[in-house]
């Protein structure tokens, strides 16, 4: 992966155009109901919203982009919410 910034309840990306797909593998832990959305750096929508479950694999076609935001929207249970991307994500 290349520069990742984590805030809040996003997981920034910065693949400076390089690649064409994003294969994701993201935990996902301490949420009831949330999804996971994908945007670019245009902050278009990438992929439909994807019901977290505990891991959650996924390819996002992300057309180059400069910059991807993922981003895991619920109720976050006690404050001990997290999501974390897996070391077998990789672009291609």
């Amino acid at each position: 992966m290349e520069t990742i910034t984590v805030g809040g309840n996003h997981i920034t990306l910065q693949p400076a155009g390089k690649y064409q797909k994003l294969v994701l593998q993201l935990g996902v832990t301490g949420t009831d109901h949330a999804t996971i959305q994908v945007l670019n750096d245009k902050k278009e929508l990438l992929n439909k919203p994807i019901k977290a479950n505990e891991i959650n694999t996924f390819e996002v076609d992300i057309e180059t982009a400069q910059e991807i935001k993922i981003e895991i929207k619920g109720k976050i249970k006690e404050s001990k919410g997290t999501g974390v991307i897996l070391t077998t994500s990789h672009y291609k």
